[in-house]
């Protein structure tokens, strides 16, 4: 397998990527978990569109993994992931294909280099 791991910046910004060609995500395997989670009703999964399916990876407690481990099954990583990006003023967006793999697009605005001072 590959990862790419890119970063760009720009006058609004920067942009930051970590793409594989792994499995891509498991939509349906997401929709289920999302749906023992508790993070969406089932009738509400069953008619969600793709994106709106990969976007429950980002719900919190929400986790695929089969078992808890050190680094996996907690539901806090990509909630965590996406809660301190948006506290920044960024996006994240996800683009996965089964089969194909995943692309993990991390968006942060401009910050002035001197912190703002209270008058």
């Amino acid at each position: 397998g590959r990862i790419a791991v890119t970063a760009e910046a720009d006058a609004g910004g920067g942009t930051g990527t970590v793409a594989d060609d792994g499995r891509g995500f498991d939509l349906a395997g997401l929709a289920r978990a999302a749906v023992v989670r508790g993070a969406v009703a089932a009738e509400r999964a069953a008619a969600l569109d793709p994106a709106a399916t990969t976007a429950l990876a980002f719900a919190p407690g929400v986790t695929t993994a089969p078992a808890l481990t050190p680094l996996a099954g907690r539901g806090i990583g990509l909630d965590a992931v996406r809660s301190e990006i948006e506290a920044l003023g960024g996006t994240v967006a996800v683009d996965t294909a089964r089969g194909r793999g995943t692309t993990i697009a991390l968006r942060l605005p401009r910050r002035d280099a001197a912190p703002a001072r209270a008058a």
